[in-house]
């Protein structure tokens, strides 16, 4: 007998993780009619790549929507409404020698830490203009310290 109920559960068991997946899908697309651009470049940090981050591009003026792009290998690809954006890079590594846990059953995690600087993210000083179209190369080079920042360009 329950043999036989499972049988006709699992077509509606079926039906209800398709609409799941179909339902949760949908959210990451595009929504209609939003003029966004293409944006795509690199992320450096002290001159490397970063290795694995986000970076999130918000109009200055109006519609203040980010729209956020994953940094690999210090590349990214993004989309942006056109004009002056704010643009805003986050990251984040473990903490050597430190662990965390959610409870006290839990295996110790390691801890993490934002890693960018906040004049790059939460008070960011980074702003670009995005025009019609898109733009491609539109590279970020961040500094981990002040001092790194202000210091004269070298080899020129």
């Amino acid at each position: 007998m329950q043999a036989a109920r499972d049988q006709m559960h699992r077509p509606c068991l079926s039906v209800l993780m398709l609409a799941v997946v179909i339902i949760g899908s949908s959210g990451c697309r595009r929504q209609p009619g939003l003029n966004v651009h293409p944006v795509s470049g690199t992320v450096t940090v002290d001159g490397e790549p970063l290795a694995d981050g986000w970076i999130t591009f918000r109009a200055v003026e109006g519609d203040s929507r980010g729209f956020a792009g994953r940094v690999t290998k210090g590349g990214y690809r993004a989309e942006a409404f056109a004009g002056r954006v704010s643009v805003a890079v986050t990251a984040s590594r473990a903490v050597p020698g430190e662990f965390v846990r959610g409870s006290p059953d839990a295996e110790p995690q390691p801890k993490t830490e934002q890693f960018i600087p906040r004049r790059y993210n939460e008070e960011t000083e980074l702003e670009a203009d995005i025009p019609v179209g898109g733009i491609r190369g539109l590279d970020f080079a961040l500094t981990l310290t002040p001092a790194a920042r202000d210091a004269p360009p070298q080899g020129r």
